[in-house]
């Protein structure tokens, strides 16, 4: 078991060379399954340069929806030498920026998590089927809500490499047991975060010692909900903004964590 908690000053620890610029070797699909009825969309993206099958690293949305941004992800991480592949776990398409109205598509998995469970695993074994894909090798992020979706992935004893997520929630009705939590996790945390106040972090802190997990909490001062999130900018909602150097501080901690465990 290995524990680390860190609380930075973001303007003194972003790390250089963070430029969201994608490859001119980056190349993209949209790809789809079928679950219950429901066509799931996702976008897969990877480097066409890169030798041999890399790293798969699946990308899960936070309540707002399957965005421009999220699915930016997957090639921004193609860039990096890994296979992105943002899914769109609603179901519903993809959103410009983010759903006033999901129609019970986020409700639904919520009440059953058997069902949310099926999807996220349904999605894992396409992004495995992907030629490009090393199916020995695959990671999760995800933002918000989609921090919920991977964590309790996780509790149940899904085998990650790596989990890290941004401004996660991390609250749970059904804490780890010990020696079930396989993969390294990295969470990103603004600690003015309504949705993971200091209690819940103090919570998950514990189940996590207790699991004997392998984790990592990185703290932002006065940072809040959704901050990897551009849109947010203009959310108008309590609790809710961008900021820009804990989004570039955290996504290279999460390309350190990646780097580290594929070396």
């Amino acid at each position: 078991m290995s524990m680390r908690i860190l609380v930075c000053a973001v303007a003194a620890l972003v790390l250089p060379g963070l430029v969201p610029v994608v490859s001119a070797g980056v190349k993209s699909e949209v790809i789809h399954f079928t679950h219950g009825g429901v066509e799931v969309e996702g976008l897969i993206a990877w480097d066409d340069q890169a030798a041999g099958p890399r790293p798969g690293v699946i990308i899960i949305h936070g309540g707002w929806g399957y965005s421009d941004n999220v699915r930016a992800q997957a090639e921004r991480l193609a860039s990096s030498g890994y296979v992105g592949y943002a899914v769109d776990m609603y179901g519903m398409g993809p959103v410009t920026t983010h759903l006033e109205d999901d129609r019970g598509a986020r409700q639904l998995l919520e009440d059953n998590p058997l069902l949310r469970a099926m999807r996220f695993n349904l999605a894992v074994e396409r992004l495995k089927q992907h030629p490009r894909v090393d199916p020995e090798r695959i990671s999760a992020i995800g933002y918000c809500w989609g921090g919920e979706v991977i964590l309790e992935m996780a509790r149940a004893g899904f085998r990650f490499d790596a989990l890290i997520t941004f401004a996660g929630i991390l609250s749970t009705a059904n804490p780890a047991p010990a020696g079930y939590v396989s993969p390294r996790i990295l969470v990103l945390h603004g600690d003015s975060d309504p949705y993971a106040p200091p209690e819940q972090v103090e919570a998950f802190r514990s189940e996590m010692t207790a699991a004997a997990a392998d984790f990592e909490i990185v703290v932002y001062p006065d940072v809040e909900h959704a901050f990897s999130q551009p849109y947010a900018r203009e959310a108008n909602m309590d609790g809710i903004a961008y900021d820009e150097e804990a989004d570039n501080d955290s996504w290279n901690r999460m390309l350190a964590l990646l780097d580290e465990v594929y070396e």
